[in-house]
């Protein structure tokens, strides 16, 4: 609500911002206000003058699977190891990703953890889709403790 105000104005002061957002109460107005403070924080609005600033989209960070894919497709033979060295992308990760690539074609094993890439549709990643509620399921058939958030 607060982000989709400021992306609006582009330019305000934090009055301005409040005003901007449908609030009902002093509270929630002094809250949104304080809001510019976070958003500053994480550079999502930079101060341009005393009292004004300008809203400045984030640009989303890159998932694992669009790192592992762009490294794929540089590489063209590569290495399980060197492919989670170079991502930074967990072991399984990796694993998981790097299995759906072959499957689906776009990548041959070669033999003792060495592959090739065999097709490139270019630079948009090809997403596994429903793949990893699967590969959860499975592991909770072989008694592995799935992996739950703490809940407040």
């Amino acid at each position: 609500m607060v982000r989709e105000a400021a992306r609006r104005l582009g330019e305000f002061s934090p009055a301005e911002l409040a005003d901007a957002v449908p609030v009902k109460t002093w509270r929630q107005r002094r809250q949104a206000m304080t809001y510019v403070q976070d958003f500053v924080r994480r550079g999502e609005m930079v101060r341009i003058a005393p009292g004004r600033y300008r809203y400045r989209p984030l640009r989303p960070r890159r998932s694992a699977m669009d790192v592992i894919w762009h490294l794929v497709r540089s590489n063209r033979r590569f290495d399980l190891d060197d492919i989670e060295r170079l991502s930074g992308a967990k072991r399984v990760t990796v694993q998981e990703y790097i299995g759906y690539l072959v499957r689906a074609g776009f990548v041959k094993r070669e033999g003792r953890g060495r592959y090739r890439l065999v097709k490139d549709p270019g630079p948009k990643v090809p997403v596994n889709t429903g793949e990893g509620k699967r590969a959860r399921l499975g592991r909770a058939a072989k008694g592995e403790r799935p992996k739950v958030k703490a809940s407040a």
